[in-house]
């Protein structure tokens, strides 16, 4: 359940505030996940495992109009918590008293955003962006192992993370032509994260941790564009992003964590770097009624984060190497007047290059998580019938190609492979608007993803699979 709300109010003819608040809880009483040793829709865990997800975010931000450009700037507190359980009675991280064993991951996030940009305005021939970002964070973790009848955690991490962010940023559109445009832009941004953690786990305790780790570095944009003709853009751009370095604490009394590059854990993970190159073609069609987007795309990642689990279960990062992405993508669509119908596929050759040799990845597996297909086709079709109001019928299908879920040696279960689809039919008028649908017609049930709980995924195969078929009804009244 959630709520919504937001308000704005002109100061005057170029001002504008704008107060937004928007406020979300998600409760479930178990996770998704089934297990394939104990039949297609079934597993056997000795206890539930919630989860709950409560995310509250208040905004204020204020817009206007300066002579010579559009300012923008906006201040945002949110609070995020996060909690989950795992059973973990089969492989628990600290021997336990037989019976149920609860692995408990409780998360709560405190951050304070900031940004404000410069824009030209619209009207202007030379079209730019100029800002800067700054944000605050603070997340508390802890990580605890229970059993019923032991009167205290027979496992406890308690981690505190300070995150500190800040960038400057900005791009600019050069028209060199009527016909030719040059687009340069980049990020200078800078990272740090302060980490506190302390564990426990019974009869011992950790000496603790305290550390920091910095990350800097510039994130640039590049795009050439050229309008070879009406309703015919051609385009090339590279584009470079970062993810910030981090420690690792979370292991049992006694867990090593390497230093300076040697086997894995080690303490500190660098920061990963993708490179996304990509050059392709837009056409506008038949007067606008067809519009097609087709691309040639390479990504180059180097020094790959990559969550992993220790033989406890128990979570770290690792840098498992480099690797890279190429491959074409085409999103296509034809409207003309009652009928639009739209296609998109993408063909995919994800590999890891140069695999890190203190981690143990299969180079032959490619890039995690990562299809080598994805397809999708969808229709949609409506007519009026006079005084009674309008029928429309829609329909969808889509495909994710198999891939796998982790790069680990000893454990690489596959996943995707599976279609899926939707058929719906609405009838509407003035007011009123009833819509009935039936999602996953086939009753499919393909592998969403085949990870569930760190305890058992070493020792069978775990499916996440699509909903089932499902018809569902919906009632909306319009009150003018």
């Amino acid at each position: 359940e959630g709520v919504r709300l937001s308000g704005q109010q002109a100061l005057d003819p170029d001002w504008t505030v704008r107060l937004s608040f928007v406020g979300q809880a998600i409760n479930a009483r178990d996770t998704q996940y089934a297990a394939r040793d104990a039949g297609p829709l079934a597993r056997r865990n000795r206890l539930r495992e919630p989860h709950d997800n409560d995310f509250a975010e208040a905004s204020l931000s204020l817009d206007g109009a300066l002579p010579w450009a559009q300012a923008h700037a906006s201040l945002a507190a949110v609070r995020h918590s996060l909690s989950s359980t795992y059973d973990a009675a089969d492989a628990p991280p600290v021997p336990a008293p037989p019976g149920p064993v609860a692995y408990n991951d409780d998360n709560a996030i405190a951050s304070v955003v900031a940004e404000a940009t410069l824009a030209s305005r619209p009207t202007d021939r030379l079209q730019w962006i100029a800002g800067a970002f700054a944000a605050h964070t603070h997340q508390s973790t802890t990580l605890s192992e229970t059993a019923p009848g032991v009167g205290t955690d027979l496992f406890n991490e308690g981690r505190r993370d300070d995150l500190d962010e800040a960038a400057l940023f900005g791009e600019v559109r050069l028209p060199i032509s009527q016909r030719l445009a040059v687009t340069l832009g980049g990020r200078a941004f800078t990272i740090r994260t302060e980490v506190s953690s302390r564990i426990t786990a019974l009869p011992l305790s950790g000496p603790g941790f305290d550390g920091q780790v910095q990350t800097s570095g510039f994130a640039p944009k590049v795009v050439v564009a050229f309008q070879a003709a009406p309703g015919v853009l051609t385009y090339v751009q590279a584009a470079e992003g970062y993810r910030a370095a981090g420690l690792n604490t979370t292991g049992l009394p006694g867990q090593a964590f390497s230093v300076g590059g040697g086997a894995e854990p080690d303490r500190s993970y660098n920061g990963d770097e993708l490179w996304s190159l990509e050059a392709g073609v837009r056409l506008d069609l038949f007067e606008g009624r067809m519009q097609v987007r087709s691309a040639a795309f390479d990504a180059i990642w180097r020094n790959i984060q990559s969550d992993q689990l220790l033989a406890s279960g128990l979570p770290f990062t690792a840098n498992i190497g480099s690797g890279s992405s190429h491959g074409v993508e085409f999103e296509g669509a034809w409207r003309d007047g009652p009928l639009e119908v739209a296609a998109n596929f993408l063909l995919d050759k994800p590999e890891l290059d140069r695999a890190n040799p203190a981690f143990p990845a299969r180079a032959e597996l490619g890039l995690a998580g990562v299809p080598t297909v994805m397809g999708g086709l969808s229709g949609h079709y409506s007519w009026t019938l006079g005084g009674f109001g309008e029928v429309a019928v829609d329909a969808r299908l889509a495909y994710v190609g198999p891939s796998h879920l982790t790069f680990d040696e000893q454990t690489s279960p596959r996943m995707g492979g599976y279609a899926t689809g939707r058929l719906a039919a609405t009838w509407s008028r003035e007011a009123w608007r009833v819509t009935v649908a039936v999602d996953n017609p086939a009753n499919v049930r393909g592998n969403t993803f085949a990870y569930g709980n760190p305890f058992t995924l070493r020792t069978g195969q775990q499916v996440t699979p699509v909903r089932p078929a499902t018809l569902s009804l919906r009632l909306t009244r319009t009150i003018p």
